[in-house]
């Protein structure tokens, strides 16, 4: 499908864009608070808001800073909240992509792809995070960004 008049594009701004931008910010937040709350964890890495409440992700032994963003996209005429985890790459101002994650309204949440496996439920499924970090370093390593 596409976007065939203004209305296509302005009404889901207006009715969405709000809850998915604070939803985002939240999910940052549960990121950070995931990452905290285990001792074990937080010993070699590092999680923590900058000040656009974007989640930064460090490894300080392994030289590895990742950084988030979000933005609104269009995807079939439904706005989701588009979520990158991306790297600097040393070079000057260049970003490599480790992961992308889609939000939508109702609560799915899909890795990679809108459409590219089963959403799962960023609102109700406690096993979101542990799969953000999950997919982060293994994304970093195929990416030899860092080696394990």
């Amino acid at each position: 499908m596409s976007i065939n008049s203004v209305g296509d594009i302005t009404s889901p701004i207006a009715n969405y864009s709000d809850y998915l931008e604070n939803t985002a910010f939240q999910f940052h937040e549960r990121l950070e608070r995931y990452w905290l709350n285990r001792d074990f964890l937080h010993k070699a890495f590092h999680a923590s808001l900058d000040e656009n409440n974007f989640v930064k992700i460090s490894i300080p032994k392994l030289n590895f800073i990742c950084l988030s963003r979000n933005r609104l996209v269009f995807f079939e005429k439904s706005l989701l909240n588009e979520i990158t985890f991306f790297v600097k790459d040393g070079k000057g101002d260049d970003e490599v992509t480790l992961l992308k994650c889609y939000m939508h309204y109702e609560g799915g949440f899909n890795f990679h792809h809108p459409e590219d496996s089963e959403p799962l439920n960023y609102l109700n499924d406690d096993n979101i995070e542990a799969l953000v970090y999950q997919k982060l370093i293994t994304s970093a390593s195929d990416k030899k960004i860092i080696s394990i």
